[in-house]
């Protein structure tokens, strides 16, 4: 609950939406695009396989750097954010269920169309 009283502060102190969201897209794209390179490089090395990892977690974990660098200076909105991630009390149980089942569902729903539709019958 105590998000509620924030709400009104904190929606004013949000500043530069826009660059935010191009930094925390374009950022992580090029770590990806890095790692998809470096993944094909010839001959294979094994060194490669864990440049291109550590690139591809970087590049995943690259948009918090980006919050973090954007509300270093204001410490009542760090506390805002931090208080919005991590405040489970909020979020319906009903939620949790959609988030752990859509992706089996789906899989499996393509998976009959998907066969429905190459299997030959005569």
């Amino acid at each position: 609950m105590e998000r509620l009283k924030t709400d009104n502060f904190s929606i004013n102190r949000y500043k530069k939406p826009t660059l935010f969201f191009i930094l925390s897209t374009l950022i992580p794209w090029g770590f990806w695009f890095a790692a998809g390179k470096i993944s094909w490089i010839s001959p294979y090395q094994e060194k490669y396989l864990q440049i291109a990892s550590i690139l591809t977690c970087i590049g995943l974990f690259s948009p918090l750097a980006v919050v973090y660098w954007m509300t270093n200076k204001d410490n009542e909105l760090r506390k805002d954010i931090s208080i919005r991630f991590f405040n489970f009390n909020e979020i319906k149980p009903i939620y949790v269920i959609l988030t752990c089942l859509i992706m089996p569902i789906s899989i499996i729903y393509n998976y009959t169309v998907t066969d429905n539709f190459t299997t030959i019958r005569i």
